[in-house]
């Protein structure tokens, strides 16, 4: 593992002896670790943390980047210790006053990891008290990436999209995305993970984190805004299923409501109580070795979710190819060389509030293009598809925001793109997911409807265009498909004609 260590002028015993009152000084709130392969056996590690403005450990940090090989318990042959600089970045968020004023600071190294089971964390530094976790503020921050490269290929991590934190409303429908992009075009498997902690230690020891002690939260009832009537719920625990109370009205019961899309990482909820609460998300890289997918990387994201009470609606997204409005959470078909164009539409129920689009699209997707569109309130999406791009899912993510305060309403939706490498059959909807699976996510057995009741081979391949089984519907068209023995992820199975295809999520 890697640990981050805070330093200072002083001299280290002062340091040991003062390393309680140090951690606490941090007000840590979250934050990610991503890497990228330089070559031979090189990676540049990058450390991105939220803080609290009032902490005295928010600017130019001296930090040890400890990295640990092989399990997170003793001293493993070449794990070592490296000191690097971090500095203020950002402030975040820019045009409301956030209820706790953050700001984000980087730090980045170029260290050698040769072959081997690496984890790259972040331990120590004092955490803020966050409303769902207990006694936070005396627990240690642990952020954490991993990298398997024992057989020797060169990896760069997934790398979040969405940098700015969640600042939400009350009783509304709340969307955040987790959507991580991935530069080798890796299947991504994304998972609500708990937050965890490491105790504040001095360099040369290493020990294992543990997960977070979840808050309790009381009974309490609100106004369901359909009916008016008031509704109860009962006492309960957070966990990280569970990060925030989120409820459903349905025929006059609450129903606990947090949506988590394991293959976008798209987080949707409808929030009923204020508060700042810790949200941690893990992403898992897969990679195929002989036919095999094997997890050969994951990162840890965890961010300070804030809910505030105010009476603004959220703007929405639409998404246009041409004149045809496409699902937004659905991946797009996509071919090598193809010159796509998608435009972004935001409409907002408040009136005379200003819309403001923004997207990674420009620095994820070399030679995309995101331009402001024929209105205030839209923009254009452009890419000429590389004839060299590999298959898999390539996401980019894209912002609409209003100008309403305490906070600004948000739509923050991710684009999933699907370089397939197939040919599309005359007439095919370049939307997958049309037919809908079911269960979804699915753990061992799916099953799907095509709208032609006859025989058909289907293929089914994984998220980087590999096939991994073939099948045969039924006269009725329907298919069922066993999956016991492939790893969690997003599958594509498809008509071998290409007329038809559906998005296969696997959860764990």
């Amino acid at each position: 593992m890697c640990k981050l260590y805070y330093s200072s002028s002083w001299p280290i015993v002062l340091f040991v002896l003062s390393a309680v009152s140090i951690a606490q000084a941090t007000h840590l709130r979250g934050g990610q670790i991503s890497y990228v392969s330089l070559g031979n056996d090189q990676y540049r590690v990058r450390v991105e943390q939220y803080m609290d403005q009032t902490s005295g450990a928010s600017t130019d940090l001296t930090e040890w980047l400890v990295c640990k090989r092989n399990g997170c318990a003793g001293t493993g042959t070449g794990s070592f210790i490296v000191e690097f600089e971090s500095t203020r970045v950002a402030t975040t968020p820019a045009t409301c006053p956030p209820a706790v004023p953050l700001v984000m600071v980087a730090g980045e190294i170029t260290v050698t990891l040769p072959p081997g089971q690496w984890a790259l964390s972040i331990e120590g530094g004092n955490r803020s008290q966050n409303t769902n976790l207990a006694q936070a503020s005396n627990k240690g921050m642990y952020l954490q990436a991993f990298l398997d490269n024992t057989r020797g290929q060169a990896d760069s991590s997934p790398k979040f999209t969405e940098l700015e934190v969640p600042s939400v409303g009350l009783n509304t429908l709340q969307r955040y995305s987790f959507a991580a992009f991935d530069a080798d075009g890796d299947l991504l498997v994304y998972y609500l993970a708990p937050a965890m902690w490491a105790t504040f230690d001095v360099p040369n020891t290493f020990v294992c984190p543990e997960p977070m002690e979840y808050t309790s939260y009381s009974a309490g009832s609100i106004n369901d805004p359909a009916t008016g009537q008031s509704l109860s719920y009962p006492a309960g625990q957070f966990s990280a299923g569970f990060p925030f109370l989120s409820f459903r009205a349905n025929a006059g019961t609450l129903t606990p409501w947090v949506d988590f899309n394991a293959a976008t990482g798209l987080l949707q909820a409808i929030p009923v109580a204020q508060g700042v609460y810790s949200v941690a998300v893990l992403v898992q890289e897969y990679r195929s070795f002989n036919g095999t997918a094997v997890l050969i990387g994951s990162v840890l994201r965890e961010v300070p979710y804030t809910v505030k009470a105010t009476d603004n609606v959220n703007p929405s997204l639409t998404l246009l190819k041409g004149n045809t409005t496409l699902p937004i959470d659905e991946p797009i078909n996509v071919q090598p060389g193809q010159n796509l164009s998608l435009t972004l539409v935001g409409t907002d129920p408040d009136a005379g509030q200003t819309l403001r689009l923004s997207s990674n699209a420009e620095s994820l997707l070399p030679g995309a293009t995101f331009q402001p569109g024929t209105t205030a309130s839209s923009a254009q999406f452009t890419w000429q598809v590389p004839t060299s791009t590999t298959q898999g899912l390539y996401s980019f993510s894209v912002r609409v925001a209003d100008d309403a305060c305490p906070a600004n309403g948000i739509d923050s939706r991710t684009i999933t793109l699907h370089i397939s490498g197939l040919p599309l059959a005359a007439g095919t909807s370049e939307d997958l997911g049309a037919i809908a699976a079911y269960p979804t996510p699915f753990t061992n057995s799916v099953q799907f409807q095509l709208p032609v009741r006859k025989v058909q081979d289907i293929l089914v391949t994984d998220g980087l265009g590999r096939e991994v089984a073939r099948l045969s519907s039924r006269p009725d068209g329907r298919v069922s498909w066993q999956t016991n023995a492939l790893p969690a992820g997003m599958y594509f199975a498809r008509t071998i004609d290409g007329s038809h295809a559906v998005r296969l999520v696997k959860a764990k």
